[in-house]
C-alpha cells in the first residue's frame, strides 16, 4: 500500500513537473559572438587601432632612443668615474620607469574604453533581449557560456544581433 501511494506521488509529481518545463520557453544567446561581431563594435575597434598605431610609431622612436641611451652609458663605462657612471645609469633608469609608465597608461586607457564600449553595447542588446522576451513570451534565456549543450532552434543570437545592427550605438572612444 505504502509502495503503491509514493508511487502515485512521484507519477503525479513528475506529469506535473513535465507539464510545466513543457510550459516554459527557453533561449540561449552568444553574448560574445554578438558584441563581437556587430557592425559599430567592429568599426570603433578600426578606429582605435588606428588612434594607437600613431602612439605606438612615438612608442617605438621612444624606444631607439632609450637604446641608443643604454649603448652610449655601456660605451662610456670606462671613461666615466663612478660616480658620473651611476649618474647616467641613474638617468636612464628614469627614462627607462617613465617609458614604462607611459606604456602601461597606454595599454590601461585603451583597455578601459573597449570595455566601456562592450558595456554599452550590452546595455542595448540586454533591452533588445527585453523586448524580444515580452514579444515571443520568453521565460528564460541562458548565455552560451551558461550551459552545457542545446538545440540550434533555440539559439536566437543571429536575429539579435541583426537588430543590433540595425541600431545607431554611438559608440566613441577618447583617444589618448
Amino acid at each position: 500500500m505504502i509502495k503503491k501511494t509514493i508511487l502515485t506521488v512521484f507519477t503525479i509529481f513528475f506529469v506535473l513537473l513535465s507539464q510545466s518545463i513543457q510550459s516554459q520557453k527557453i533561449v540561449v544567446i552568444n553574448l560574445e559572438y554578438i558584441i563581437n561581431n556587430s557592425n559599430q563594435y567592429q568599426e570603433i575597434i578600426k578606429k582605435i587601432l588606428k588612434a594607437q598605431e600613431l602612439k605606438k610609431n612615438n612608442f617605438e622612436k621612444d624606444e631607439e632612443t632609450i637604446k641608443s641611451k643604454q649603448n652610449e652609458i655601456e660605451n662610456s663605462k670606462l671613461i666615466l668615474s663612478k660616480d658620473e657612471f651611476k649618474l647616467k645609469v641613474d638617468e636612464y633608469n628614469k627614462i627607462l620607469s617613465n617609458f614604462k609608465d607611459s606604456i602601461d597608461e597606454f595599454n590601461f586607457h585603451y583597455d578601459n574604453q573597449i570595455l566601456k564600449i562592450r558595456n554599452q553595447i550590452l546595455e542595448k542588446i540586454v533591452k533588445l533581449l527585453e523586448k524580444y522576451a515580452i514579444e515571443n513570451k520568453i521565460d528564460l534565456i541562458f548565455d552560451s557560456r551558461n550551459y552545457i549543450i542545446a538545440s540550434n532552434s533555440i539559439d536566437i543570437t543571429d536575429i539579435i544581433l541583426k537588430e543590433l545592427d540595425t541600431l545607431d550605438l554611438n559608440l566613441q572612444f577618447d583617444s589618448l
